[in-house]
């Protein structure tokens, strides 16, 4: 992709991506999260959405559901050292309410979700229950 084109799309991208984080927020604070669970939810996203969707293929936010197997299991832990398994299920619990809210708001179908609760029962708890094993590997 042309660099102008893609820079165009990034920063198009943002841009959707802040309204898609105030929109998150003001759904967390429907269901009376904490607001330390609020800003750890809004944490995970934001990284997934403003950092990875954003690298190489530039995704929408709405669009990453598909590559939420490959995020957790190969790209979070392989850039962030010390990733445990607690934070691997905090972020499967953040997109979990994220895609809901993507897909109660009409921006996902229900079939997105199913897929995606496919890929985290075929990809990632598999993984994650050799979670340790492979942890050691990466040290």
């Amino acid at each position: 992709m042309e660099f102008r084109k893609r820079k165009e799309k990034v920063r198009l991208n943002r841009v959707v991506n802040f309204y898609a984080l105030q929109t998150f927020e003001t759904y967390l604070r429907e269901y009376n999260i904490s607001d330390k669970e609020i800003e750890n939810h809004l944490s995970n996203i934001d990284l997934f959405i403003n950092d990875y969707l954003l690298r190489g293929e530039v995704l929408a936010c709405h669009n990453g559901i598909h590559t939420v197997g490959e995020y957790l299991t190969e790209w979070l832990v392989e850039n962030f050292s010390g990733v445990s398994e607690e934070d691997i299920e905090s972020y499967m619990d953040s997109f979990i309410k994220f895609y809901t809210l993507s897909v109660n708001k009409g921006y996902l179908e229900k079939d997105d979700m199913i897929e995606f609760y496919q890929i985290i029962d075929d990809e990632v708890k598999p993984w994650l229950a050799k979670f340790p094993e492979q942890n050691q590997q990466r040290t």
